[in-house]
């Protein structure tokens, strides 16, 4: 049996929810003088009536505060993404790092990431790469490539005096 209030209780507990009072916002804004004054603001006695921030704006702006936070927090530089002239001394000193330390060169290579790519093009593919590819990816690379036709790559053409030639040679050799 349903209560005959259930959906204003819930409608009631969403709106405490998303009250700045009463979900937490406001005493994480005490330390924030103009957000504490704009929430303290728009505090009412009657919580039914006060003015509500949309939940979207609000995960947007958790995001993007979030996303300035790890990149305040990340000391660490970001790997290239493509390959250029000074990367190849980098990794040369790290090669001579490596012989002489390993922390140290380990050190470096922190310091100095290598870059993720020769080239930046996600659509450039090593022929070493393609080749080890099954025959149907390297048939579709091709059709990306060149702008033929699969259909045309698929059909396979029927001569049935070329198998008549190989039985007759099977044959002589049975013979013989």
């Amino acid at each position: 049996m349903a209560f005959p209030y259930t959906d204003s209780l819930n409608q009631t507990a969403e709106l405490f929810q998303k009250d700045p009072e009463l979900n937490g916002a406001l005493s994480h804004a005490v330390g924030h003088g103009a957000n504490f004054s704009l929430i303290l603001s728009m505090l009412q006695g009657n919580v039914l009536s006060r003015p509500r921030f949309e939940q979207e704006n609000l995960s947007v702006v958790a995001e993007k505060k979030q996303q300035q936070t790890l990149e305040l927090l990340s000391c660490y530089p970001k790997a290239p993404l493509a390959l250029e002239a000074h990367h190849v001394d980098e990794q040369n000193c790290a090669s001579r790092l490596l012989h002489q330390d390993i922390h140290n060169a380990k050190l470096w290579q922190i310091m100095h990431p290598a870059p993720l790519s020769e080239f930046n093009n996600p659509r450039h593919l090593n022929d070493e790469v393609l080749m080890n590819c099954d025959y149907h990816t390297q048939l579709r690379h091709q059709h990306v490539r060149g702008n033929e036709s699969l259909s045309d790559q698929a059909l396979i053409s029927e001569d049935a005096t070329g198998l008549y030639e190989v039985l007759n040679a099977l044959q002589q050799e049975m013979a013989a």
